[in-house]
């Protein structure tokens, strides 16, 4: 307790609060083994401590309710102490029993148990304003997927001002993903989602989405993945999501890698250094999408308008097979470029193991 703060202490150390806590903790409980050391793990303790929010009737923050806490304590099928817990808490309408819960668990070690949701939960829920409190439901459904999703939900501890319907819109797209049958398909489009998703974290960051304009947003950058049946709609898929990031950073919906680029860049600068420094940003990130030898967002997007005007019986022209080539020819090049790594480092391997050979020899 003497690492917390002195708010923290303060409010620990009541008498019989600190009694409470002091029994819940030093009890082994029912899940730890013989072969396990007699010294308790006191990280875990640390952190709770530390971290506890408080309302302003003075008890702990309970995200969601103590009914909501009974049953994600029952549905702990791997602990038995939390599943007794939940008992407890069940016949009393009191925080601190789950207070004294948590200091418990605290001696298990794992990264998913409902300690470990519970931390993560407050601190999503103590970041909003108290007409905006995480719902008993999202507390449920958040809990219930902690962990598959546990490492998302820093973006909403991050960004309060994301609903429980854009929360639970993050659940069921993400859901709707994970159960797309064909592997690869499921991996592009896992991974169309998460870069857009940085995308958008990196936009609010720099206040290049304002405020207001967050919430709704965020549904519109990850609703598009809600349904990806084969390659084509995933690539309609993120290059609508990008132009509703567009959108509500520009004002504009139409993709250009160069616009695309000096957004992430950061804002508009006033002064001759900022912009300087914004422009020199922006140049090493072209530098980078160049050395990589990707093919740019422009390219992409025009063949597949191209191809999509063909499909309704456009003819083809010599532009759409530039884009083509350009596309073939890029892709042979990264081809060719990882190949040579690799034969590089082979033959540097052999030259090392020649000279080895020959110095015992000498």
């Amino acid at each position: 307790m003497s690492r917390t703060s002195q708010a923290q202490l303060d409010r620990l150390t009541e008498p019989q609060r600190l009694k409470g806590l002091y029994e819940a903790y030093r009890s082994p409980g029912d899940d730890f083994p013989a072969a396990r050391g007699v010294l308790p793990q006191g990280a875990g303790l640390v952190v709770l401590l530390s971290r506890l929010h408080w309302e302003p009737s003075g008890e702990i923050a309970v995200p969601g309710g103590l009914d909501v806490w009974n049953q994600i304590l029952r549905q702990a099928a791997d602990s038995k102490s939390a599943r007794r817990w939940a008992r407890r808490i069940r016949s009393s309408d009191h925080p601190e029993e789950l207070l004294d819960a948590m200091a418990s668990l605290a001696r298990t070690e794992t990264d998913s148990g409902p300690l470990q949701v519970y931390l993560t939960l407050s601190a999503m829920d103590s970041a909003r304003p108290a007409e905006k409190r995480l719902s008993a439901e999202t507390v449920r459904l958040l809990a219930g997927r902690y962990a598959q999703l546990s490492s998302w939900y820093l973006v909403f501890a991050e960004f309060p001002s994301l609903s429980d319907e854009s929360i639970l819109r993050f659940v069921t797209v993400a859901d709707a993903i994970d159960k797309i049958p064909d592997q690869a398909l499921r991996g592009n489009a896992m991974g169309a989602f998460q870069a857009n998703i940085g995308l958008w974290q990196i936009l609010a960051r720099q206040g290049e989405i304002a405020n207001p304009e967050l919430d709704s947003s965020w549904q519109n950058t990850i609703q598009p993945f809600a349904r990806i049946p084969s390659s084509v709609q995933l690539l309609d898929a993120a290059r609508t999501s990008l132009g509703a990031m567009m959108q509500a950073a520009t004002g504009k919906a139409d993709i250009s890698q160069d616009a695309l680029v000096e957004l992430l860049a950061g804002p508009q600068q006033e002064s001759p250094d900022g912009q300087q420094v914004r422009t020199a940003l922006a140049g090493r990130i072209r530098s980078v999408l160049n050395d990589q030898r990707l093919v740019s967002l422009d390219t992409l997007f025009d063949l597949s308008d191209g191809l999509s005007e063909m499909a309704h019986g456009k003819p083809a022209n010599d532009r759409l097979l530039s884009l083509a080539e350009e596309l073939r020819t890029s892709s042979c090049r990264g081809r060719f470029s990882a190949r040579a790594r690799r034969w590089s480092g082979r033959h540097e391997r052999i030259r090392a193991i020649t000279r080895s050979c020959r110095q015992r020899q000498t």
